[in-house]
């Protein structure tokens, strides 16, 4: 049987999870595949794990996710 490398807390931690991207734009595209709720939950964590500058990403993507819905409804700069 063949021994997994990542237990499944390492596959959780987000210090892990975040080494699969290349760089912090790819982190960013995986972001924007979430729906809103699910980048501000992705917040939460990675506030507990001090991930500050992945929190700043976070936070840009959900900036761009609801102008895009601002805009959907007509309200624009």
């Amino acid at each position: 049987m063949n021994t997994p490398i990542w237990n499944d807390e390492d596959m959780i931690d987000p210090r892990n999870f975040v080494k699969q991207f290349p760089d912090m734009e790819g982190f960013k595209i995986w972001a924007h595949k979430g729906i809103l709720a699910d980048v501000r939950e992705a917040i939460v964590v990675f506030e507990y794990y001090e991930m500050y500058e992945h929190c700043a990403a976070l936070q840009e993507v959900i900036d761009e996710k609801v102008d895009v819905m601002l805009s959907g409804f007509g309200f624009t700069d």
